[in-house]
């Protein structure tokens, strides 16, 4: 009940400081303080990052060999995507503006490799992305002559799709109120 829940971090990245959490048991805890959304990303980051020295050190890889790609939203304004990128960076992960790709290019990628697609001149491709609580259109345009490159030409978001539109017809199928639950 609000004692110990940090969400919706995804939405407030535009204004993390200022997203606090009140009833948090670890507001002033002395090494894991969460006060607000930014420290809860924090932390976050610094486990994941924790998790992955310690498999690559496990699999005797070199850390100077790893590079980092971080799949965001295409919602993301330029100070959604500034506010990640410094919780990575004071998280010890540096990232340049090139390394955040969103997700519909990064899904389009990722199909063009697995399935050894070869392609010359121009390109459009519709990406549909049914979300946890949206449901995106996505167009993108690819160019390949010697460098593949792409660019998001439109996206279009339907909030009344996805899965909470799915929870709540479920709460509701099953007799509870769903404006009562935060989902």
């Amino acid at each position: 009940y609000g004692i110990n829940s940090w969400f919706n971090l995804k939405d407030c990245l535009g204004d993390l400081d200022n997203h606090i959490y009140p009833k948090s048991n670890l507001l002033n805890h002395p090494t894991v303080k969460i006060s607000n959304a930014k420290d809860a990303i924090n932390y976050f980051i610094k486990y994941l990052k924790t998790q992955i020295d310690r498999n690559i050190r496990e699999l005797k890889l070199s850390l100077d060999l790893v590079e980092f790609i971080v799949s965001i939203p295409v919602s993301f304004d330029k100070i959604a995507k500034n506010n990640l990128k410094d919780c990575f960076v004071e998280n010890n992960i540096k990232l340049d503006d090139y390394q955040f790709i969103e997700e519909p290019i990064g899904a389009v990628v990722n199909y063009l490799y697995e399935n050894d697609v070869v392609f010359e001149g121009d390109k459009r491709i519709m990406v549909l992305d049914l979300g946890a609580g949206t449901f995106d259109v996505s167009i993108i345009s690819l160019h390949n002559d010697l460098n593949l490159s792409s660019k998001l030409l439109s996206t279009c978001r339907d909030g009344m799709q996805g899965g909470d539109f799915l929870n709540k017809l479920i709460f509701k199928d099953l007799g509870f109120q769903s404006e009562i639950v935060n989902v």
